[in-house]
Parts: structure tokens; sequence; C-alpha cells
């Protein structure tokens, strides 16, 4: 199985009532996603929804019941709910041709909810809700970003499958953290050696949004593949 760049870049053509597209610059690339608000209020807080490998944004929009929308269940409830593309799908798939490493997806989100509480009230913070390779990539955005409220993410193993010394011998074969989809796992790596040097580091600065206090949670996995 893979994900063609088309189909990352498919457009959902329907969307719940309430729920409309959106699009964010941030670190030099455009994210599109989903946005529902409160109908006749201020947001409590803002969830930031972030899908798995092989999905999109649409993800938490289920159509066969309102109550299968993410999206339309949190405005109900008094939260702005954001699920965007990740970095590689979407709006921005033809902008990375290459994939992002989980370092590298993980500053573009900060970026992009820096971008978002510019011009949109998000309540106490930001909450980040996460499946799958998401998880992955929320785990490394709140790791990394303060005043993040809370992580709950589910579809993703507490370990890895393989040892830590034998994933290292293996990366040198394929690119894990280039980022989308089972091409994660699967795809090999270029006939020349990848750049594996991290990003440069940005000084760091206070959140745009309101802080709090830090929590996560994971849903148990139900196995420890190495892709999700």
């Amino acid at each position: 199985m893979s994900v063609s760049p088309t189909g990352r870049r498919a457009p959902s053509q329907t969307h719940s009532a309430g729920v409309r597209p959106i699009l964010l610059d941030a670190a030099g690339l455009t994210l599109s996603g989903l946005l529902a608000q409160p109908a006749d209020q201020p947001p409590k807080a803002t969830v930031v929804a972030v899908h798995g490998g092989g999905m999109r944004a649409g993800y938490f929009d289920g159509q066969a019941h309102p109550d299968l929308s993410l999206l339309t269940l949190g405005a109900r409830l008094g939260f702005t709910v954001l699920a965007l593309d990740r970095p590689g799908y979407g709006h921005s798939a033809t902008q990375l041709p290459d994939g992002l490493t989980l370092a590298e997806q993980a500053e573009v989100l900060t970026a992009a909810l820096d971008a978002f509480a510019e011009d949109h009230t998000v309540g106490q913070g930001f909450a980040l809700l996460a499946h799958s390779f998401g998880g992955m990539l929320a785990l490394t955005t709140i790791a990394r970003t303060p005043g993040l409220l809370a992580l709950d993410a589910s579809g993703i193993g507490h370990r890895y499958a393989v040892e830590h010394d034998e994933r290292q011998r293996l990366r040198r074969r394929m690119e894990w953290e280039r980022s989308w989809g089972p091409w994660a796992c699967t795809r090999p790596a270029p006939s020349a050696p990848p750049n594996t040097s991290s990003p440069p580091s940005r000084p760091a600065k206070p959140p745009k949004y309101p802080a709090g206090p830090a929590s996560s949670t994971t849903s148990p996995p139900t196995s420890t593949s190495r892709c999700a």
C-alpha cells in the first residue's frame, strides 16, 4: 500500500454544518485544515486534532452521524476545534516532495498554532488530540512547545517495535522520520546518504497563547507496529 501525492492533495468536498476549511501560513508552508467554533460564545479552549498516516483533517469530521464529527461535537460543547492536515498532506503536499522529519514537522505545527492564535480567540489555550503517526508528532511538539494545555493520543505504542541499536542501524537504509503514511516505514532511502542533522535550533520565545499546565495521556497500544 502507498499514498500517492494526488491522494494527499485531493480535497474533501463535504463538511458537516458549521465546519469550514482554513489555511494557515506556518514556517514557510501553507497548511490546510478544517475549523469549527462555538456558535454563540467564546471558546473554553482550542482542541487541535492531528491525523495519522494516509489520512487528512477530514478524518475528524465523520459524516455518517452528527456525533461522529469531533469538530461539531467540540463546538457544541463550547470548544474551538482545529483539525490540520499534517505537513506533506493537503495544501502543503506539493511543497514537501521529500517529507519532513518529526522535529521539522513539530516546528511547523508550533508555527501554525502561533499563526492561528494571532487571528482567533483560543480560550484557555491549545490542547492536542492525535491519532497514530499524528500522536508521534503531537508528542514531539508538546515536548518542544511551552504553554500547551494537554495531549491525548491514541493508536500509538508506548515503545518502539525494535530496540534502539537496531533502529539506528535500520535508519541507514530507511527514512522512518519522513513522514506520511506507509511510506514512512517502507520507502527506500535515496542513493545519497540522507541528511540526518537536526534542523537549526531557534531561540526560545514565549507562546502567543495562554499558558497552562501540560499533561499527556496515551491509550494502551494494540500492537507495536513500526508504522501507524
